[in-house]
């Protein structure tokens, strides 16, 4: 074994070993304190009215040819831990949430883009009934079908409506398939296709 690969051992070690005493400082801290418990480069926590915030991200890596083949590219930070992640053109992740998606840029140089409005009134019962996101479709530039576990909705760029009609399923889908026209949702007892035809309309087919 090299002198690099038990070094590198040796800091892992001490890594969990910081971590441990770190989460032990952590169950003594008193209700009323707040702070710092974890420094980087560990996952921060933050104590605060018993609760535990964990500060979740994305961590985007560039493959090259340098000696480590890879290096650091950026990192998304999330507001709350993530459902789905689907990878859209030009250089654009829709991460999705409850209830929620959001498309961030890989490249950094976007704001994040909310797609479901939080003052839109047709949209307020995907929160009411707290859905579980799936995966999210681009349907056309600057129109998206958001899918949840309890049905799949149209929206445009603004986070509103684009259509009235939503996609209902047979029963509740335990995993869901795309390409490019087809969208396929599979149930313990179906398998359900919904084609999309060039004129924007869907048909659906029980496989």
């Amino acid at each position: 074994m090299s002198i690099t690969n038990v070094g590198d051992k040796i800091k892992v070690q001490k890594r969990k070993t910081a971590l441990c005493q770190a989460l032990e400082r952590l169950k003594k801290c008193h209700p009323n304190e707040r702070k710092d418990v974890l420094k980087p480069p560990f996952l921060k926590i933050r104590f605060a009215n018993t609760k535990l915030i964990f500060f979740l991200q994305i961590i985007i890596y560039e493959i090259n040819r340098a000696k480590g083949r890879h290096r650091l590219f950026r990192s998304i930070l999330l507001p709350q831990p993530p459902q789905s992640l689907d990878i859209l053109g030009e250089g654009r992740l829709a991460v999705g949430f409850q209830s929620a998606f959001t498309i961030y840029s890989i490249l950094g140089d976007q704001h994040p883009l909310s797609l479901v409005h939080p003052e839109s009134q047709s949209l307020s019962f995907l929160s009411m009934n707290q859905c579980e996101a799936l995966c999210c479709i681009e349907v056309t530039r600057g129109e998206y079908l958001l899918v949840f576990n309890l049905l799949a909705v149209y929206v445009d760029a603004s986070g509103r409506k684009s259509r009235e009609k939503e996609l209902m399923y047979p029963a509740l889908p335990t995993a869901v398939g795309k390409d490019l026209i087809n969208f396929l949702t599979h149930s313990p007892r179906k398998l359900e296709n919904t084609h999309r035809t060039p004129s924007g309309r869907t048909a659906r087919t029980k496989i």
